[in-house]
């Protein structure tokens, strides 16, 4: 069995209130014999001290990270922090952070904290949920490539960590009293879960009928496309970036690895001096690559289909994490979204937050999930 209970505040400057309205809402007496925390919060509730009070009296583990927005339990915002304790008899929980990470060395502080992990457990985890912190030059599938060899592909579901700032400098990964900008949290689970994931970007109608290939990429850094230098490509279909170095980051790469999953889609960062584009996860070789573009009917149209998708599967509690650039795209009624969570999800155990890039399996013809990373994306982990 497993039950999801659900907290916030948006007490940021008395601790002793934050806490004890978090504590006033988590009855402590139906807590199983497993549980851990997962809280998201505006940066400032690290700054004064709120979460560090907050892990010290709860008599469990929490981990998670900093966001832009989050919703819980019918109430969201800005300035908001939000804890949902995962508490089960017959799932166990492991919350470990690895040490910081650098681009020179990533590889050794992930393997850390999943052996801890791992430890903790007695056994290999059945699902991962990772909150990744943002290191220059180490795209997220890197990591999340690493905790696949690790733990024989478990499924991942989790979220770039980000903040209010576009750069996401603020942006830090949470465990108990302990946040770090450059260092990953994750909750590892065992034992009788069997989670379903949800996952929807752009509309069909919203996306190109042209299709090109990729032709040159090396990891996440798409180089050509149709054989032609990226830029050219570009022009070659109407699109231009002044000197191609800004508005680029705003239109979705629909990406298909045709390989039975559903297409991706990815942000291009920035464009390069020489003409190429970091994206926000693996361009493929042979990819087929469509162009998209959002608009707030479309958006709150594929968050509506999702929810009501996830909720017929997931009573006992859901977890749910989109992108924001949504969030961006709905300048006039930002919160537009989490308020459809309140809508749909109703009395059901819910927690969504923001994140700087999204975490999600997607599936195959086999029915089997594939562990991917997207960008403009809605997705939910059900219960």
């Amino acid at each position: 069995m497993i039950k999801m209970l659900c907290a916030y505040t948006e007490e940021i400057d008395e601790i002793g209130d934050a806490v004890e309205e978090i504590a006033g809402q988590i009855d402590f007496t139906s807590l199983l014999p497993n549980s851990v925390g997962v809280v998201s919060c505006y940066r400032e509730f690290l700054e004064t001290g709120v979460v560090q009070a907050i892990a010290k009296r709860m008599p469990f583990d929490i981990v998670g990270a900093t966001t832009l927005a989050n919703g819980t339990s019918g109430h969201s915002g800005n300035m908001l922090l939000c804890l949902s304790v995962i508490t089960s008899d017959d799932v166990r929980l492991a919350a470990v952070m690895s040490e910081a990470l650098s681009t020179e060395n990533y590889k050794e502080p992930i393997a850390g904290a999943y052996k801890r992990a791992v430890e903790a457990l007695g056994e290999r985890p059945k699902l991962l949920i990772p909150f990744l912190p943002l290191i220059p030059n180490v795209g997220a599938e890197a990591m999340l490539t690493e905790l696949e060899g690790l733990s024989g592909k478990a499924p991942m579901f989790g979220m770039i960590a980000c903040d209010k700032n576009l750069g996401l400098v603020d942006s830090a990964t949470i465990l108990n009293g302990r946040s770090d900008h450059c260092a990953l949290a994750m909750l590892a689970i065992s034992g009788d879960i069997h989670p379903r994931f949800f996952v929807s970007a752009i509309s069909e109608d919203k996306i190109q009928k042209q299709k090109a290939i990729i032709t040159s990429s090396e990891g996440n850094l798409l180089k050509e496309v149709n054989d032609m230098p990226l830029m050219e490509y570009f022009r070659t279909i109407g699109l231009t970036f002044g000197d191609g170095l800004e508005g680029i980051n705003a239109i979705p790469l629909v990406v298909d690895y045709n390989d039975g999953t559903k297409p991706l889609v990815r942000a291009a960062y920035m464009v390069t001096e020489e003409g190429y584009a970091p994206c926000g996860g693996e361009m493929p070789n042979g990819g087929t690559l469509s162009i998209g573009f959002t608009d707030t009917p479309d958006i709150l149209r594929t968050a509506k289909d999702t929810l009501e998708a996830a909720a017929e599967y997931g009573k006992n509690g859901m977890l749910i994490m989109p992108c924001l650039a949504r969030y961006l795209e709905l300048a006039a009624d930002p919160l537009a979204e989490l308020e459809y969570a309140s809508q749909v999800l109703g009395d059901m155990p819910y927690h969504m937050c923001y994140s700087g890039g999204e975490i999600c399996p997607v599936y195959g013809e086999s029915g089997e999930p594939v562990n991917r990373f997207h960008n403009f994306t809605f997705i939910a982990c059900a219960f």
